[in-house]
């Protein structure tokens, strides 16, 4: 029974062991794989098409990947392999390539920069050998602002040339889209030698400017040479720095002293070394730019010949001793009269140290020897309490004759002569000026030759002795339209030589309410010529006009008279009181 049975089981199977075709799988999930025991061999693999899914991260060596590959996850950096430190991933070469790991450069000190160069990549230097924030030179296409630094833009950006380095304080950059200069807020604080555009000379905007606009100023700053303007350096060495600096060239020389106080200790002489230089020195103005010389040394200038020139503007002189020195001299090397370029001294104050009318004065304000084409105007020259010395002393020689001198809106006070005419001057015009409490106003010494031609008009005397005393004989004078204010003992005009004169349309009159011995014209002596008093008034004179013993060919007529003792007198030789001409 159980063979039986036996042989009725096993005949299912023998029936079940017949031949099938092989299975064809469309899609295979293969959860794990499948290990050698049970007929596998341990590994992964798929031939054929389908979807595979590893569930338990095998780990697959040397994979190829022919197609794309669709990741669902993302790969860590952790997950990479480990770098050498201070490395990155990069592409430096000049094209498209596979990243490589590049050792970055050790920028770690304050004054390092990190550069990247195309096809080299990163190195390292320093900010100013990479020029931190350089070529920078517009902002083009911002549309929002950069942020606020507080610790300022000190690295660099690319090739970025020109952009200041704010060291401190925050500063806010905003721009415009397109073309434009960007603004900086909040006033940064700017260090380095930040570079800017060069304005032009004369530009009046509020455009940055540079040190080279500095540089191309009209004259050299004293102050930039080692001047002081506070009254206690010297500034000897500095006025000679500043008329050899760079603003200057060999025939154009300016000096500018900014308002203050300058102290020299000595006469400050420059001696032009070749002809057509012109020379100029510039103050803030008379009082606001004051120069020192407490031994009242001042300033002398000697020029080559006629074709030189002087320029004096703005200042004031201040001498701290008693009757020395020479405020301006002018003087020249030339021994042969020659063509005269013109020069000027204009808006100068001439006094002591102490003040108007003290005691400390310049000897003479201005000496001129032998320069000529001279302009002199809004001058005031102050001598001491008591009168003394000389305001403008002018000298010429034989063979440098003084030539044109013209004198307007100028004072002269309290000096002994406030004008010398010297030797060999001719030429000389005053208007609009005026003389008081002098010795003399106008002085005309004894003895004198060459000399010629002297215009006084619109102008006002007010003096001890005389206003104007002509002790030589002085060719081509005319005085018109002028105030004689006449001290007692003294006169309007004196002429003790006449030579060819004019005097029309004066007025004199005693300058004390008790006039005692005081005359209007008085001429004495005849070199040549003829002489004319027309048109003038005399008021409260002892005499108003006096032809002396030694006068000649003086023609007086249609002159005014009130209150004077003695209208005219005449001693002279071939003179005419009034009836018109002979």
């Amino acid at each position: 029974m159980k063979k039986l049975l036996a042989a009725v089981l096993f005949s299912p199977l023998m029936a079940l062991a017949q031949t099938y075709p092989s299975p064809t799988f469309s899609s295979l999930t293969l959860q794990n794989p499948l290990t050698v025991a049970n007929g596998g061999t341990g590994s992964s693999s798929s031939t054929g098409s389908g979807a595979l899914v590893l569930s338990s991260g095998p780990s697959i060596a040397n994979l190829t990947i022919t197609g794309s590959l669709t990741a669902t996850g993302l790969v860590s950096t952790s997950a990479l392999a480990a770098q050498a430190a201070n490395t990155v991933l990069a592409n430096v070469t000049g094209s498209a390539a596979s990243p490589t790991a590049f050792a970055m450069p050790n920028c770690n000190s304050s004054s390092s920069a990190l550069n990247f160069t195309g096809g080299t990549g990163w190195t390292c230097g320093t900010v100013a050998s990479a020029g931190a924030n350089s070529n920078i030179t517009s902002l083009s296409g911002l549309t929002t602002a950069i942020p606020t630094n507080a610790g300022g833009l000190g690295a660099n950006n690319g090739s970025a040339s020109g952009v200041p380095v704010f060291s401190s304080g925050a500063a806010t950059v905003t721009a415009t889209t397109g073309t434009g200069s960007p603004v900086l807020a909040n006033s940064p604080a700017i260090t380095g030698t930040p570079t800017l555009p060069t304005a032009a000379v004369g530009t009046n905007t509020t455009q940055a400017a540079t040190t080279a606009f500095v540089a191309k100023r009209v004259c050299a700053d004293i102050m930039d040479y080692g001047g002081d303007n506070t009254g206690v350096s010297n500034n000897d060495t500095a006025y000679t720095n500043a008329i050899a600096a760079a603003p200057n060239t060999s025939t154009a020389i300016c000096v500018y002293f900014p308002p203050g106080f300058y102290a020299f200790g000595s006469q400050d002489t420059y001696t032009y070394a070749a002809s057509y230089v012109s020379v100029s020195i510039q103050g803030a103005g008379a009082g606001v730019t004051t120069l020192s010389w407490p031994a009242n040394g001042g300033l002398k200038f000697v020029l080559k010949d006629g074709t030189d020139s002087i320029h004096l503007n703005g200042f004031s002189m201040v001498g701290g001793t008693v009757g020395t020195g020479t405020a301006i001299t002018l003087n020249t090397a030339a021994t042969a009269l020659a063509s005269a370029a013109l020069s000027t001294i204009e808006n100068i104050d001439i006094r002591g140290a102490n003040g108007y009318f003290g005691t400390q004065y310049f000897n003479h304000g201005i000496d001129i020897n032998s320069v000529s084409n001279v302009n002199i105007n809004n001058v005031n020259a102050v001598g001491p309490g008591t009168p003394a010395g000389v305001g403008l002393n002018l000298n010429g020689t034989s063979s440098v004759l003084g030539i044109v001198y013209n004198i307007s809106n100028s004072t002269f006070d309290q000096w002994n002569d406030g004008i010398n005419y010297g030797p060999y001057i001719q030429g000389v015009q005053v208007t609009n000026s005026n003389f008081t409490n002098n010795n003399a106003g106008i002085f005309v010494p004894a003895s004198e030759s060459g000399i010629n031609q002297l215009s006084v008009s619109n102008s006002q005397f007010n003096n001890v002795q005389y206003n104007i005393l002509a002790n030589s004989a002085l060719p081509d004078v005319i005085i018109t339209g002028n105030l004689f204010l006449v001290d007692n003992s003294s006169s309007g005009v004196n002429l003790q030589a006449s030579s060819y004169f004019n005097i029309t349309g004066n007025a004199f009159q005693p300058n004390s309410g008790s006039p005692s011995n005081v005359f209007g014209v008085v001429v004495n002596g005849w070199a040549v010529g003829a002489g004319i008093i027309t048109g003038n008034m005399f008021y409260n004179l002892t005499t108003g006009i006096a032809l002396q013993s030694t006068s000649k060919n003086v023609n007086v007529q249609s002159n005014v008279y009130n209150s004077c003792s003695a209208n005219t007198s005449n001693s002279g030789t071939g003179n005419v009181i009034g009836g018109g001409s002979p």
